[in-house]
């Protein structure tokens, strides 16, 4: 069983648990939940906590789980997301503002977070600013007009509003509260459009690149993935050292797809290929973008290690090839 996959420990000791090809965040698959035991303990516990949480609560991937139902067990931050009310009119006032963080353990509408808004008159729209990036904002009397003819307002619960006054104080701000709206739009289960803006920084890359790679793992064996052209993607998401290159694009990741239509579901689509001299690792989820890696440049790997599976909550993996789904 040792050494292990990432770390290269030899320790019998260290090898209790299994680590799951895919995290457990995002379901099992059946009777046959891939697993590895080549991967040590302190490997396995630094993964779930510094890059399976992240991914799993902290990304649009964790976002698309929420909707589909599956709850974080508790609450916590979520730095990479920030959610937006959007431009409809039935929102009135509320329209544009920043949303509290999102609560994973009910789903649901989040409040908005305290916040001060003022009216770019070039543009005709307000420019938001929560609590916290107040202490930035430059008022500029070209941009909003002179003292009494800005357009200013306070979104907030009232228990909050007056920190957010105290904080336009510090810059020079005198806000003078004149009266409060209510959110009318969240009543009666109505539908209200949302807008997500989402980080993907090598904490969510490393995440990516550690299923392709447990995945190749799972499907080629323990010493194909010990070679020593795996180092440097081995480095990258055990260490963060000398990241992979890779892009992001929203093509089709089956050949049976077209940019318009893709195959319903929340899938998780993995692949490992040669390509122009390199080893190409490809993940997609839930039929989103798909996140394109160079594993290993210039040096490919024998054809029978070439692969393309795709995951689907409680059904046994699916393999297939690029141009079709073999199993499906």
């Amino acid at each position: 069983m040792p050494p292990c996959i990432y770390c290269g420990t030899t320790d019998m000791n260290l090898f209790k648990k299994v680590e799951h090809v895919v995290p457990q965040s995002f379901g099992t698959f059946g009777s046959a939940t891939p697993t590895l035991r080549c991967v040590c303990d302190p490997c396995n516990e630094f993964f779930g906590q510094a890059l399976d949480q992240p991914l799993a609560r902290d990304s649009w991937e964790g976002l698309t789980r929420y909707r589909q139902g599956i709850r974080s067990r508790e609450k916590r931050k979520h730095p990479r997301i920030q959610l937006t009310l959007g431009e409809e009119e039935q929102l009135g006032d509320f329209a544009g503002a920043v949303l509290q963080d999102v609560d994973g353990t009910k789903g649901g509408l989040p409040v908005p977070k305290p916040q001060f808004q003022i009216k770019n008159k070039k543009t005709g729209k307000y420019e938001v600013y929560p609590i916290e990036k107040i202490k930035g904002f430059k008022m500029d009397d070209k941009l909003y007009g002179e003292a009494g003819s800005r357009e200013v307002r306070i979104i907030s619960h009232i228990d909050d509003r007056q920190s957010v006054i105290d904080e336009l104080k510090k810059i020079g701000v005198d806000y003078k509260h004149k009266n409060d709206f209510f959110a009318d739009f969240a009543r009666d289960g109505n539908s209200v459009l949302v807008e997500a803006a989402v980080t993907v920084d090598h904490t969510i890359k490393r995440a990516y690149t550690k299923i392709i790679l447990n995945a190749f793992a799972w499907q080629s064996g323990q010493d194909a993935f010990l070679d020593s052209k795996w180092d440097r993607a081995r480095g990258y998401i055990r260490y963060g050292t000398n990241p992979l290159r890779a892009r992001m694009s929203n093509k089709p990741f089956w050949g049976e797809e077209t940019d318009t239509m893709r195959f319903a579901g929340d899938h998780i689509n993995v692949m490992v290929e040669n390509k122009d001299g390199n080893v190409i690792g490809k993940i997609q989820f839930f039929n989103h973008y798909i996140y394109e890696f160079i594993l290993i440049e210039n040096h490919p790997i024998p054809v029978e290690q070439e692969f393309a599976v795709r995951f689907t909550r409680n059904e046994p993996p699916a393999f297939g090839e690029k141009r079709f789904i073999s199993r499906a």
